[in-house]
């Protein structure tokens, strides 16, 4: 990951006066994370996009009534959730090093029915 240091003497927009960044950019993979102040949540910058995928990014921001602000980071926020997948993958590399720890687990089964039963 690079970092670049924010001049002092420009702000984001590269206009004079103080920066509004109180930490370096990162730059990885072409995207851009601005931190501003310390309590304010990463932004990101997404350079060379198609003008094709941003009217249809706007599009469906359209159709959920949204801002495209919106829309691109419930989309990121979605797509950065585990899948089935990966965790059943998790869940399998827990229950192997369980077994391999060599402890012993009751069953449950009695003791949910009986709690059930009550």
């Amino acid at each position: 990951m690079t970092r670049l240091p924010l001049d002092s003497r420009t702000n984001s927009i590269g206009k004079s006066g103080p920066s509004l960044h109180t930490k370096p950019v990162q730059v990885k993979h072409g995207i851009i994370i601005l931190i501003a102040g310390e309590s304010a949540l990463p932004n990101l910058l997404v350079r060379d996009l198609n003008e094709r995928t941003i009217a249809k990014l706007k599009r469906r921001a359209e159709r959920h009534n949204t801002s495209l602000q919106t829309e691109v980071k419930t989309i990121l926020e979605e797509s950065s959730r585990m899948d089935w997948a990966e965790f059943k993958s998790r869940a399998d590399a827990f229950r192997e090093k369980m077994i391999e720890s060599g402890r012993t687990f009751s069953d449950s089964t009695e003791l949910v029915r009986e709690d059930r039963d009550r």
